[in-house]
Formats: C-alpha cells, structure tokens, sequence
C-alpha cells in the first residue's frame, strides 16, 4: 500500500533508551508525534502501537482500522 501524493503523512520519532544502572539498565521508550510537538513515554515496546493509535485518533477524531506490515525501507527501494 503506497502513500499516494494526496494523502495525509503524520510523523513520529521514536527513540529507544537504556536507562544508567548496574548490569542491565532498563529500556525507555520515548515517542514525538511531529506535526504537534506532544510526547510520550512508555516502559514496554508493545505498549508502541497502542500508543500511535491513541495519538492518531486524537488528532483526527477518527477510529483507525487495523494495520499492516507494508515491508522495510530497504525494501521499498
């Protein structure tokens, strides 16, 4: 499934951080929605698709069907 040129893009940055600690810090989510600025935080990586769905119904009012796996960047050369 191809963005068509009309469509809307929203953009996230999502970094993934390991906490300072003994042995092995626990990880951090942090996740930027682009277009507004808000941010986010979590403990747990799959809380991330909960997460994106909630910011973009938000924004858009809207209730998002489900997703896809459309392939990788690399793929999509």
């Amino acid at each position: 499934m191809a963005l068509s040129p009309e469509g809307q893009v929203e953009s996230f940055l999502v970094r993934v951080v390991r906490e300072p600690g003994e042995g092995q810090g626990a990880w951090r989510i942090q996740m930027r929605h682009i277009q507004s600025g808000d941010c986010f935080h979590c403990l747990d990586i799959q809380e991330l698709p909960a997460l994106l769905r909630q910011v973009l119904e938000r924004h858009h009012g809207a209730k998002l069907q489900g997703y896809e796996r459309t392939g990788t960047e690399k793929e999509s050369r």
